[in-house]
Parts: structure tokens; sequence; C-alpha cells
């Protein structure tokens, strides 16, 4: 007999457990994030995004390279890359002044 009542204040533990939950619904899915899980994906995730990180890199770098080329040209006449400026002397100001330097011209060359 104690183990029937015992039994039955289980259940009804349980049945108030289910009734509170189902009170505090409100429309949206409570889930679980298992980390353990999930530990793949999101490396996986992650690798793809530091791949399409470094395209974009490189993608940008190869674009301010040609910049720089066809302001050295517009400037010295010639695509002579031994005459280009070493890496650690290229700056954002140095190529601000070579786009200058190239907007100057072309306005000259269109009056």
């Amino acid at each position: 007999r104690e183990g029937l009542m015992d039994e039955q204040k289980a259940m009804a533990e349980a049945v108030k457990e289910r009734y509170k939950e189902l009170l505090s619904y409100s429309g949206r899915r409570k889930t679980h994030y298992d980390e353990e899980v999930n530990e793949e994906k999101e490396r996986k995730h992650a690798e793809r995004l530091a791949k399409k990180r470094d395209k974009q890199l490189e993608k940008s770098q190869k674009k301010l390279l040609e910049e720089d080329r066809q302001a050295w040209k517009a400037e010295y006449g010639s695509d002579a890359s031994e005459e280009e400026l070493p890496f650690f002397m290229q700056d954002a100001s140095i190529r601000a002044a070579m786009k200058e330097k190239q907007k100057k011209k072309m306005k000259e060359a269109k009056k």
C-alpha cells in the first residue's frame, strides 16, 4: 500500500511539472544546446567562414595591387615592377596620394 502511495505522489508531481511547462510555453520551442553534439558542426562552420574570409582578403589584396599598378603606370608611363615601392613602404597615405595624382591627371587630360 505504501508503494502505491509513493507511485501516486510521483505521478502527481510529474503531472504538476508537465502542467507548469505547458503554462509557461509561449509558442516558442525550447531546445537544449548539446555542446558535444554540435562541436563538429561548429568547427566545420568556422572553417568555412575562415576560407571565405581568406578568399575575400586575397581578392581585396589583388584589387589593391591592380590599383597600385594602374596608378604607377599613369604616373610614370610604364608598368615596371622593379620600380615599385617595397611592400613595407606601401601604406594608405601613399596609395591615397597616388590616386590623387591620377585623378588630377585625368582632370587635366579631359580639359
